[in-house]
C-alpha cells in the first residue's frame, strides 16, 4: 500500500478545503508514492516521535499540528522544527498534518470532545462559509441517467434532474426507446449540490464518461453557502440533568485534568443544559457560545481578560491545549483501522503534554 492511500483515507474524512487561510496542512515531508510500511498517529511530529515511528518499523507519521508551519528558510537544525524535518529526511519517514482541517471535519476535534463528555451535537459554533456548490450537466436525455449514476458514485446524497428547456441538440436518427426519427432532442439538466472540495472529482467524473464535447455541457455556480456540518467548534446539548458542579467533574476526569481553569463566581448547584465547544485556542469563539445560548463553554488557551470580560455572561472551561486535541490520535485510529483492519497503525506513547503542572 502506497502513502498516498493513506492520505487518501484521512482527506476523505477532512479535506484539506477546510483548512483555514493561514494554515498549512497536507503532506510535509517525503513521497506520497512509497510504500506505506506503518503508520504513527500523534499530536505533534517531534523528533522524538519520529524516532518511535522508525522503532515501530513506520515510515509515514500523521500529526494533528503541522510539523512545517511557519515555513522553513534554511534547515541546519537550528530550531526544534527543523531537527525534526532533518529527523524525517535522513530516516525516509514522511509526515502529513491535518490541523484545521480535522478541526472544521464533521465528527472532528470538538465532536470527539463532545463524545468524550457524552454530549450531543447540535449545530456547527462557527460554520465554513461558502462550502457548497451547484454542478450542472447538460446532457441529451439519453445520457442523463449516466451522468446521474456518475454524480451519485461521488457520495452526493442527491441528484436533481429535469428537462431544460433553454436548448437542445440537432438529430437526425432514430430514437429505439420511442421509435420516432428525430431532428431535435431536448437538453436534460442534471444538477447536484455539493461541497466545494468535491468539485474537481465531479469534473473528472463527468469527463470520464467520454461524451462528445457538443453533447455535454458543465456549469459550475458557486452558492455562498454554509452546509452547516463543517466549521470550527460545536453546539452540543446535555443528555438528562447536570448540574455546574457534576459537569466540572466530568470535564476533569474526561481530559484527566489534575486541575480544570474555569470561571470563578459560577453556582455549583446552576443547571447545566447547553455545551459549546473547540479544541485548540477557541479563545476567539466565546461571544458565538454565548449567542447560542451555551451555559459552558470548554475550550483552551482562554486569557485572564476573557475570564474577567465575560465571567458574567458564560462559564469558560479552560482545559489545555494538548487535553483538548490530543484526541485527534483516536479519530485517525478509528479511521485508518477501519479501512486497513490489518495494517500496522500505531498511537505514539512517547509524546507528553510539553506544559508541565507543580
Amino acid at each position: 500500500m502506497r502513502i498516498r492511500a493513506i492520505i487518501s483515507v484521512i482527506e476523505s474524512f477532512a479535506p484539506p478545503a477546510l483548512q483555514e487561510a493561514w494554515d498549512n496542512t497536507g503532506l510535509q515531508v517525503g513521497d506520497p508514492r512509497e510504500e506505506c510500511t506503518g503508520v504513527m498517529l500523534c499530536l505533534d511530529a517531534t523528533e522524538a516521535v519520529i524516532a518511535e515511528a522508525v522503532e515501530r518499523g513506520c515510515n509515514l507519521v500523521v500529526s494533528h499540528h503541522p510539523l512545517i508551519f511557519k515555513g522553513l528558510k534554511r534547515l541546519t537544525g537550528a530550531t526544534v522544527p527543523e531537527r525534526a524535518v532533518a529527523a524525517a529526511i535522513r530516516s525516509g519517514v514522511s509526515v502529513y498534518s491535518t490541523h484545521t482541517a480535522l478541526d472544521s471535519a464533521e465528527g472532528g476535534i470538538s465532536y470527539e470532545m463532545a463524545r468524550m463528555l457524552e454530549l450531543q451535537p447540535v449545530r456547527v459554533l462557527q460554520p465554513k462559509g461558502d462550502t457548497l456548490t451547484r454542478v450542472t450537466a447538460y446532457v441529451p436525455r439519453t445520457a442523463a441517467e449516466d451522468v446521474e449514476l456518475a454524480l451519485l458514485d461521488l457520495g452526493v446524497p442527491h441528484a436533481r434532474t429535469a428537462q431544460f428547456t433553454g436548448g437542445s441538440l440537432e438529430r437526425d436518427d432514430v430514437d429505439e426507446e420511442i421509435g420516432w426519427k428525430l431532428t431535435h432532442e431536448p437538453l436534460t439538466a442534471v444538477s447536484v449540490t455539493m461541497n466545494s472540495w468535491d468539485v474537481a472529482g465531479a469534473l473528472k467524473a463527468l469527463d470520464g464518461l467520454g461524451l462528445e464535447a457538443d453533447k455535454l455541457s458543465v456549469n459550475v455556480e458557486p452558492l455562498g453557502e454554509s452546509s452547516r456540518k463543517m466549521g470550527l467548534g460545536i453546539v452540543a446539548r446535555v443528555e438528562g440533568s447536570l448540574t455546574m458542579r457534576e459537569f466540572a467533574s466530568r470535564v476533569k476526569q474526561a481530559f484527566r485534568l489534575q486541575r480544570l481553569r474555569l470561571s470563578s463566581g459560577i453556582q455549583p448547584d446552576a443547571p447545566v443544559r447547553t455545551v459549546a465547544l473547540c479544541g485548540g485556542s477557541g479563545g476567539e469563539f466565546i461571544r458565538a457560545a454565548i449567542g447560542a445560548g451555551a451555559d459552558v463553554y470548554v475550550t483552551a488557551d482562554i486569557r485572564y481578560h476573557d475570564f474577567v470580560d465575560f465571567n458574567p455572561d458564560i462559564c469558560l472551561m479552560d482545559v489545555g491545549h494538548f487535553e483538548s486535541e490530543i484526541c485527534a490520535k483516536e479519530i485517525f485510529y478509528r479511521l485508518l483501522t477501519k479501512k486497513f483492519p490489518n495494517f500496522a497503525v500505531y498511537k505514539s506513547e512517547l509524546e507528553k503534554n510539553p506544559v508541565n503542572y507543580l
